[in-house]
């Protein structure tokens, strides 16, 4: 058992010493970084061309007519001065980074100037088992794959191919089968958000995923074009969210990541801990580049698309959460946002600390 493997187990232990060693050991065996550290990203988005026409993108339709790429120069300069801040995962994503012919490149880079995390977001269709392992080579340690519902058909209808679901399927198989670490993202919305709990099964259970980027839709881009279809209230989805988040907790596994995207804290308050990107902290940001573009402070961004109603101003967290997504508000209103007056007890326990 390496040095790094060992570590991690031993942070669980701490966390929750009745949790059987082998269960632990087919969890984290393939990660090869620090799991009590907070997450810190440069993300690196290499085109903007897909292979999917996914109904919730947040991009917009003529976005994926741009044919210009990061250019490599940039990148290894992002790379660099995201390591001099601390950041410690290097995160690829498109359009779909498949389709770039820098793919390969990139990731080595990133591995030689030091990252300890790897990771490239893809839709999957392309991931076959020569390309996983190529991409291994390169130096890419965790790979991020959509999934988007656990059943075929919805999974394909979201993101406008047939077929796409079982090709999924086989690249998590190719994935775990050369011990890389394993992740998934799912953007909820009106069509799938009943499922989220047959979704948890599937992927925490049964494909062994322990980091989610769970994603409340963002109503811009393709997503606002398709609203008719998709949009629903957050009030409509968090009793899902928790019956599907229960799955986890009950194994009394602690979770590594902050893994709820675009939920405001007073939404969740018992699983604060677990949202990301809630906080207006621009000093303290991950690093966004995108082709054409200089780099981008994430936080800055968010903050623009983000808006506080008149109630915000009793919360508790006013002045540390960036509020609630622009388009949210603009279709629904605020009256589900109830000011927190106190932090409740959080629901789980985590690797790390905030």
């Amino acid at each position: 058992m390496n040095k790094q493997l060992r570590k991690n187990i031993d942070i669980i232990l701490k966390i929750n010493k009745n949790l059987k060693i082998d269960y632990i050991y087919e969890r984290v065996k393939n990660i090869k970084w620090d799991i009590n550290k907070i997450a810190k990203t440069t993300e690196v988005t290499l085109n903007f061309n897909c292979n999917t026409r996914c109904k919730f993108c947040y991009f917009k339709p003529d976005d994926f007519k741009k044919t210009n790429t990061t250019q490599i120069k940039e990148i290894s300069k992002t790379f660099y001065n995201g390591i001099k801040k601390g950041e410690w995962i290097s995160v690829i994503i498109g359009g779909e980074p498949t389709l770039s012919k820098d793919i390969f490149r990139v990731g080595m880079i990133a591995q030689k100037i030091g990252y300890p995390c790897v990771k490239i977001c893809t839709n999957g269709v392309l991931l076959t088992k020569k390309l996983t392992e190529k991409l291994k080579k390169c130096g890419y340690n965790m790979f991020d794959i959509s999934i988007h519902s656990p059943k075929e058909e919805t999974h394909d209808f979201l993101v406008g191919i047939k077929g796409a679901f079982k090709k999924v399927m086989k690249a998590c198989s190719n994935v775990k089968k050369l011990n890389l670490e394993l992740g998934t993202n799912i953007v909820i919305n009106k069509i799938n958000y009943k499922e989220f709990k047959e979704f948890i099964d599937l992927t925490y259970n049964k494909l062994g995923i322990n980091y989610y980027n769970i994603i409340f839709g963002h109503l811009r881009g393709i997503m606002q074009i398709n609203k008719n279809i998709l949009k629903i209230r957050y009030s409509d989805v968090i009793e899902y969210i928790k019956n599907g988040l229960e799955i986890i907790r009950k194994t009394g596994m602690p979770l590594f990541a902050r893994i709820l995207v675009n939920f405001p804290p007073c939404i969740l308050p018992e699983y604060i801990n677990i949202i990301a990107d809630w906080e207006n902290d621009i000093e303290n940001s991950s690093t966004l580049i995108l082709p054409g573009k200089k780099t981008i402070n994430m936080s800055k961004m968010k903050n623009l698309q983000s808006l506080k109603t008149k109630k915000c101003k009793k919360c508790i967290l006013y002045t540390k959460c960036r509020g609630i997504d622009r388009e949210y508000l603009d279709e629904f209103g605020s009256s589900e946002f109830i000011p927190l007056k106190k932090i409740p007890s959080q629901i789980f326990r985590t690797t790390f600390e905030i």
